[in-house]
């Protein structure tokens, strides 16, 4: 789980995030230099390797996230053909999967932060439509809709 972006946070959570024990040495330096595991540029908060370095360039690192695909004119609905006729809106989406492992499983995001799409049953990415649980925005299947 990433680093809180507020509050207070111990070299413990640092070093819990980076997928190491709780209390396993740990120095500013050597971790941001990636000698305890590479920074992820994927993430939106990291620290950025200068000197001095400071605990709180950590704040809402997150050592897990996911490099996110941006799909361009797309379109949601509740229904197939409403997500089809949504695409002139020319929505911008994100997933988690790339266009050649586009499908069941991905999850569909509204921003790079990421927020999942939510209360939509469809989506359309590339010109393709899908059936998106409504709840969380991961695909659960081709809707075979022809857009």
């Amino acid at each position: 789980m990433p680093l809180s972006p507020t509050g207070q946070i111990s070299f413990a959570d640092i070093n819990v995030e980076l997928g190491r024990g709780s209390t396993d040495q740990i120095g500013l330096n050597e971790a941001e230099a990636g000698n305890y595991g590479a920074i992820n540029t994927n993430s939106s908060s990291r620290p950025n390797g200068s000197t001095p370095n400071s605990i709180n360039e950590w704040r809402g690192y997150d050592h897990y996230a996911q490099s996110l695909t941006e799909y361009v004119g797309s379109g949601r609905g509740t229904t197939a053909q409403g997500a089809c006729e949504d695409t002139t809106n020319s929505r911008t989406f994100y997933s988690n999967c790339g266009p050649f492992d586009l499908g069941s499983g991905c999850t569909i995001y509204v921003d790079t932060f990421p927020n999942p799409l939510t209360g939509y049953d469809y989506v359309v990415l590339n010109a393709v439509t899908y059936n998106v649980n409504s709840g969380n925005g991961q695909i659960i299947s081709l809707s075979g809709e022809q857009c």
